[in-house]
Formats: C-alpha cells, structure tokens, sequence
C-alpha cells in the first residue's frame, strides 16, 4: 500500500521537477569522475606505496642477510680468538710454572752460593788469622834480630856452622869438612864473649877430638885410582887376539941403571921376543882363537862400566855393592886380558887393594853442642820477649794519677763560691 502511493505521488509530481533532477544527474557524474580520479590517484599512490615498501623490504632483507653474514664471520673470528686466548692461557700457565720453577732454582742457587761465599769467607778470615799470627810472629823475630848485638849474631852463625857440620857428617859422612865447621862454630862463640856458651864449647871440644880419632878413607883418592884404571882399559892388552888388529908391542920396564942389568935385560927381552913368537895352544874346536874387534869393544867397555859402578858405590858410600863390583871388575880382568902384562898386573893390585878399604866407620854423634846452643837461643828469646811485655803490662796496669790543683786555680775556685 504504501509502495502505491508512492509510485502515485512520483507519477503525479509535476513535470517542473524534471530539470533539477536532470542538473543532478550532471552533477553527480561530474562527482562520480573526480571521485575515480581520486580513487586512481589513492590507487596509484597505494600502489607506489606497496612498490616502495616492496623495494625498502627486499633492501631491508638484503641488508639483514649482509649483517647475518657478518654475523657468522664475527662468531667464526670469535672463535677463533677464544681459540687463539685459550693457547696463550696454557703458554702463560706453562711460562708462570717455567717461571715458578726458574725462580726455585735460582734460589736454590742463591742459598749454595750463599753458603759458599760464607764458607770461603770464612776459610779465608781462618786464613788471615793465621797469616796475621805468623806476620807478628816474624815481626817479632825481626824485632829481636834488629836488636841483637855483635855477640848475638855471632851466636846464630855458630848455631848455623853446627847445623852444616851436622848434616855433612851425616849425609856425605865428610869428617874434613865437618871438623872444619866445628872449628869455626867454636871461633864464633869464642869471640861472642858470652859466658852462657861455655858448656857448648866444651862439648864441641869433646866432639872434635872424637872426629879427629876416626879414621876415614880418602874417597878422592879412590876415586882417581879407579879413572885410572877406566882411562887405561882402552889400552890393556887382551888375552886373546883381535882381528886385522896391529900387534901388540911389548911393555918394556924402565931402563936398568947397571951393565949386567942391562945384559939381563937383552936376554929377557930376546927370550920373551921368542915366547911372543910361539904361541902354543891346545886343539880345541870349541876354542875361540880369535876375536872380533866389536868383541874386543864390548870387553873393554864392561869393563868400564864396572868400574863406573865401583865409583858410584864409592861415591854413595855402598861398601857392599864397592866390594861386589871391585870383585867382577877384577874377575873380569882375569879372564879376558892378559895377566902378564905390567898394566894388567898393576890393574889387579890397586883393585885387590880396594878390596881391603871398609867405607863406613863408626861416626860418632855431634848433635848434643847444636841441641845446648839451640837451648840457650830459645831461653834468650823467651827472656826478650817477657822483657819486652813487661813495660806494656805495667803501662797498663798504672793507677790514674789526680791532678793536683794549682795555686791559680784554689784561688779561683774559693772566688767562685764567695760570689754564690
């Protein structure tokens, strides 16, 4: 119902309406182009919007994927750094325990030479001690040597001539020469004038006349008889010949004085002339006729060498090893020269004379005058040395004398207390 009266009313409006809707039909198709145009442009601005947040997200995704990369770098570099401070940990751990260890012995190296510096110091403070002790010691000898007298240094000279007496009597048993020192010793204290030596010049009396009362063998003597021997067994004429050797002349003996004698002697040598000649000798095939001339060398020489080993023994005073090579030398010279030769037969007797030469001798002692003169030095010294500590103790030992007052200074001191 209500439609129709509707559709009445819009039949029956007047046909005046029809312009003011055909005006707003224009107008509404003029709104309805500005309002797709604007929808085109909000469409268009949308669209360049989306566009332009498109590009801003794919940048903004790029760019996230640049930093996730730089990320992982960053964790790798990481890594590789707690990697890299791990190792320099355990290499400072290792160095810190190097260290520890270092500093552990070199304190136990520090405490050894510590020790051995206080050890050395030590040793060597023992050592300047004794140095110091010794120095004053000769300090004081030469103290006592500075003041000593004519009579002392003639003293110390004797004391030294029985020193070498001794020791030559003892060590070369040469009695020349020790009674020679006992005599000057006995000098030397005669002209010191002191009367505390006078029982050590009585025993070196004694002991001179008991030097003086031994008989001792001239060893010099020996000894030039035996270079003879050693010069002439070059010379000495074998018992068997030598080779190519010149023969031997005949010693001849001095020249006799008388007529007969020098007739007897022409027969003699004419009769030896002839036993020279004829040599007679038993076939033996083990026999040796002849010698060679380094054979004859060698003899000789051995000869010589046992002589040198007399004189050795000689010299050495050895009478037993004297009396053993005196027997070979002259066994030697038995069997290998010739006996009837004046040089050889000479040769024998000096050795058979040696034979009966006894090289030691009872010596008697001359130790007693050096032990009495050594006793009176050391009882001087001692008595010097007390003379000398005395003056010191008694300086220590004096009271502090008081100072007596001077008249000046009485008179002053009663002013002093008459003012107070």
């Amino acid at each position: 119902m209500v439609e129709n009266t509707e559709m009445n009313s819009q039949t029956t409006a007047p046909v005046a309406e029809a312009q003011p809707v055909a005006k707003k039909s224009k107008s509404n198709k003029k709104r309805v182009s500005l309002g797709s145009v604007v929808v085109a442009f909000t469409l268009l601005g949308l669209l360049a919007l989306a566009g332009m947040g498109y590009f801003l997200w794919d940048q903004l995704r790029s760019q996230q994927e640049g930093l996730g990369g730089n990320l992982d770098k960053g964790d790798k570099s990481i890594i590789e750094l707690r990697k890299h401070i791990n190792t320099t940990q355990s290499q400072l751990a290792t160095a810190e325990q190097q260290l520890s260890n270092l500093t552990k012995t070199q304190n136990n190296t520090d405490q050894q030479y510590e020790r051995l510096l206080k050890e050395q110091s030590k040793l060597y403070e023992d050592r300047l001690k004794n140095t110091n002790a010794k120095l004053e010691s000769k300090m004081n000898n030469i103290q006592g040597q500075l003041g000593k007298t004519r009579g002392d240094w003639l003293v110390s000279d004797a004391e030294y001539l029985l020193s070498v007496a001794n020791e030559r009597l003892q060590l070369t048993q040469d009695i020349k020469t020790t009674i020679m020192a006992l005599e000057a010793a006995d000098h030397r204290l005669r002209e010191s004038g002191d009367g505390g030596v006078f029982k050590v010049r009585a025993e070196i009396a004694e002991e001179l006349s008991a030097l003086k009362s031994v008989k001792s063998p001239d060893i010099i003597k020996l000894i030039s008889q035996l270079t003879i021997i050693q010069k002439q067994a070059r010379t000495l004429q074998l018992a068997l010949p030598t080779i190519n050797a010149a023969p031997a002349q005949p010693e001849r003996d001095p020249a006799p004085s008388t007529e007969s004698e020098q007739k007897t002697s022409i027969v003699d040598r004419a009769l030896t002339d002839l036993k020279d000649l004829v040599i007679i000798r038993k076939r033996d095939s083990n026999a040796i006729t002849l010698l060679h001339p380094d054979e004859a060398r060698i003899i000789r020489e051995d000869l010589m060498i046992r002589i040198d080993i007399a004189k050795s023994a000689l010299i050495r005073r050895n009478d037993t090893e004297f009396h053993a090579s005196i027997s070979s030398a002259k066994e030697w010279l038995v069997d290998n020269f010739d006996p009837k030769t004046v040089r050889v037969k000479n040769a024998l007797q000096t050795l058979e004379k040696l034979q009966t030469v006894h090289l030691h001798s009872q010596l008697p002692d001359i130790s007693r005058s050096l032990k009495m003169l050594r006793d009176v030095t050391k009882f001087r010294l001692k008595s010097d040395q007390q003379a000398r500590q005395k003056p010191e103790t008694t300086k220590a030992q004096q009271p502090q004398t008081k100072k007596i007052p001077q008249k000046a200074e009485i008179k002053q001191s009663r002013k002093t207390g008459v003012a107070q």
